[in-house]
C-alpha cells in the first residue's frame, strides 16, 4: 500500500505497525510488513503487509482454519443421508479473507494517515473513496505499475502512460462543460423556458461524447458525469430532476 510522501520516512514504520497491530494483530493475525522507499528516494514510498489466515493458540500452535458443522432438519435432529452418514457442511474458523473487512481496513489506514499528516503540519489529506462516491465528477486515471513508470521516467511512451493522459485530457473537457453550457442557455432561463434549458444541456453532453473515445475513457464515468450535471441543472433551474434523470438514463441505455 502506499505511504504519503508528506510523512518523513523515520516516522512510517511506526504509522504503518499502528495500523497492522490496530486491525490485523489485535485479531489474531500474524503480521509481516517490509516499507520500500526505491531509487530515487521519496518518489514512491510504499509497503507490503503479508498476513496469515489461521489462527494459533497461546502455545503457537497453528488452529484449524474450517470445522465440520452438522446439517438439522426442523425438529434440531441431525439429518442421515442414504450412505448412512450425517449431512454437515464446513466452516471457516476466522472471517479475516472476507470481502467486506476491506471497508473497514482501508477507513482505518485513511484515518491513521490523515492523523500522522496532521501532526507533521501538512495540508495534504487522504481520502480513500471513490471519486463517484466522494461526488467528484473526474474519470480515475489507471494506475501505471514500477515497469511502465520507469519507462515514463526514461521518456519512452507506454499504452498506460498515453491512456491516462488522454484520461487527463478528457477531465480537463469534461470540466469544462458547466460553464460553458450555462453560459450559452443564460437567455432560455430568462424566458423560464425550462425543457429546452435541460435539452441544450443534454445536447451539449452528448455533442462532447463525439471526442471520446471508449478505448480511453470509463464511458459509465462519463455518463454517471453528464446525468449529475443535469439533474444538478434540473434543480437550478426549478425542474423535475427525477424525471429527468430516468429519461436521460434510458436515452444513454439505447
Amino acid at each position: 500500500m502506499a505511504l504519503p510522501r508528506e510523512v518523513p520516512m523515520n516516522l512510517c514504520p511506526q504509522m504503518v505497525k499502528e495500523f497492522c497491530e490496530n486491525f490485523f494483530v489485535s485479531k489474531g493475525m500474524c503480521c509481516d510488513l517490509a516499507i520500500h522507499d526505491p531509487h530515487p528516494p521519496g518518489h514512491n514510498p510504499h509497503c507490503h503487509i503479508m498476513l496469515t489466515l489461521r489462527a494459533i493458540d497461546e502455545q503457537g500452535k497453528w488452529l484449524p482454519k474450517s470445522r465440520m458443522i452438522y446439517d438439522l432438519d426442523e425438529h434440531g435432529e441431525r439429518i442421515r443421508l442414504p450412505s448412512g452418514s450425517w449431512k454437515c457442511h464446513t466452516e471457516k474458523t476466522v472471517d479475516w479473507d472476507e470481502q467486506y473487512h476491506c471497508e473497514e481496513w482501508r477507513h482505518g489506514w485513511e484515518t491513521i494517515q490523515n492523523r500522522y499528516l496532521e501532526m507533521v503540519q501538512s495540508k495534504e489529506r487522504v481520502d480513500l473513496r471513490s471519486y463517484e462516491r466522494q461526488g467528484v465528477d473526474t474519470i480515475p486515471t489507471v494506475h501505471m505499475g514500477p515497469a511502465a513508470a520507469e519507462m515514463e521516467r526514461r521518456g519512452v511512451q507506454t499504452n498506460i502512460g498515453n491512456l491516462n493522459r488522454d484520461i487527463r485530457a478528457v477531465n480537463r473537457i469534461l470540466h469544462s462543460i458547466p460553464a460553458a453550457v450555462f453560459r450559452r442557455i443564460s437567455i432560455t432561463v430568462l424566458r423560464r423556458d425550462i425543457p429546452y434549458c435541460l435539452f441544450m444541456i443534454l445536447c451539449s453532453c452528448l455533442v462532447l461524447m463525439n471526442s471520446l473515445s471508449a478505448t480511453y475513457c470509463s464511458v459509465r464515468s462519463f455518463t454517471n458525469y453528464v446525468t449529475r450535471i443535469c439533474c444538478k441543472s434540473a434543480a437550478r433551474f426549478n425542474a423535475d430532476s427525477s424525471v429527468f434523470e430516468r429519461g436521460f438514463g434510458a436515452g444513454m441505455s439505447v
